[in-house]
């Protein structure tokens, strides 16, 4: 079964007009990224409905970093710098004390594989991967590696 493209989604779920989409793909004909990047600068496109559209598409689920509890354990598996560079926060060890033991990663960019690869390589622990938005994992990237108490979209942090 193959996945819907976003511009799919986002005309089916009456996010964008076909004009609007078509004035995004030649945008992104220009630009060389994404179309979801595109759509956002563009300013035809919110971040939540991006990470929604990613998420179905890649039948992956979202997260909202404002909403769960971050597990330290994981966050200091991985340096603020790696993090930032491929919009990503791990935010959660899931079966701790199993030998199957994964580390949750909330992405922007879920097609990241080379981070996920990264990921996976340094920590020795399988990634379940789940989408963000850019704006709430980099809130989470200032809150909890930078300690920037008053990180836009996030709870304060319970002590380490």
């Amino acid at each position: 079964m193959s996945r819907k493209r976003i511009g799919e989604l986002l005309l089916e779920r009456g996010i964008l007009t076909r004009e609007q989409l078509e004035a995004g793909l030649k945008a992104q004909q220009l630009s060389r990224q994404r179309l979801g990047a595109t759509l956002l600068e563009l300013g035809l496109l919110s971040e939540v409905h991006l990470a929604q559209a990613l998420a179905e598409s890649l039948a992956l689920a979202t997260v909202d970093l404002s909403q769960v509890a971050v597990d330290w354990s994981a966050v200091h598996l991985l340096r603020s710098t790696f993090c930032e560079a491929n919009g990503l926060f791990p935010f959660a060890l899931e079966g701790k004390g199993t030998p199957s033991k994964r580390v949750m990663v909330a992405m922007s960019d879920p097609l990241n594989t080379a981070a996920v690869q990264e990921i996976e390589f340094t920590t020795g622990l399988m990634v379940s991967p789940f989408v963000a938005t850019g704006s709430q994992v980099r809130a989470a990237i200032l809150r909890y590696y930078h300690k920037v108490p008053d990180a836009p979209g996030l709870a304060p942090p319970p002590g380490p």
